[in-house]
């Protein structure tokens, strides 16, 4: 909720659609040749919290400018210190930075025999936003290893997109432990999960 407002925000500000923004802001300066586009509701209005359409190889891209401190090229296209920002606290009560999130297709083939998705597909898609925060924060310095996942079940996933979020809770020199949630298109808490990490050097 709080992203879809951030969202409205940008538009109201800019004047612009939240793509027309991005393409501004980040398809041109990092060279995106492929179509990149927000999601829209049944009224026309972008999904801001999870409805990101962008191919692979752009996400690595943006994966890339991230690694580098906002810089690509020879252009600051993102300013360093928000890059900085978003991978340490901005909470008193979490040592989270900006939330990572990512979009998950719900298929039936994914769901048992009541039309809900099976239990194992709802913790890797947590797992996975989780450990992508560690990723962002620590780079390609650490393998990040998942000890332990922890999760509680609040509603049913049924098909259709999913979100998952995940950010760092508490980090020490070797062991992180994070937290994330799985939203469905609504909004609504399907399930939340905390995860133990263990940062293992990279030597590659």
């Amino acid at each position: 909720a709080d992203t879809q407002a951030l969202g409205a925000l940008v538009v109201a500000a800019t004047k612009q659609s939240i793509t027309d923004y991005m393409i501004d802001k980040l398809v041109e300066p990092l060279g995106m040749t492929a179509p990149s586009h927000w999601l829209v509701d049944s009224v026309g209005r972008e999904a801001a919290f999870f409805g990101l359409t962008m191919t692979a190889r752009d996400f690595a891209r943006l994966g890339e400018l991230y690694r580098n401190g906002g810089l690509w090229g020879d252009r600051q296209v993102l300013p360093a210190g928000y890059v900085t920002d978003s991978t340490r606290s901005l909470h008193p009560h979490t040592k989270a930075g900006h939330v990572w999130e990512g979009d998950h297709p719900c298929a039936p083939a994914m769901c048992h025999s009541g039309g809900v998705a099976q239990g194992g597909f709802v913790t890797g898609w947590i797992d996975s936003a989780m450990a992508h925060a560690c990723i962002a924060r620590y780079t390609t310095d650490f393998w990040i290893a998942t000890l332990e996942v922890k999760v509680s079940f609040f509603r049913p996933a049924t098909p259709g997109l999913v979100v998952a979020e995940g950010w760092i809770e508490r980090a020490g020199k070797q062991t992180v432990f994070t937290e994330g949630r799985l939203l469905d298109a609504e909004g609504n808490v399907l399930a939340k999960a905390s995860s133990t990490i263990r940062l293992v050097p990279n030597r590659v």
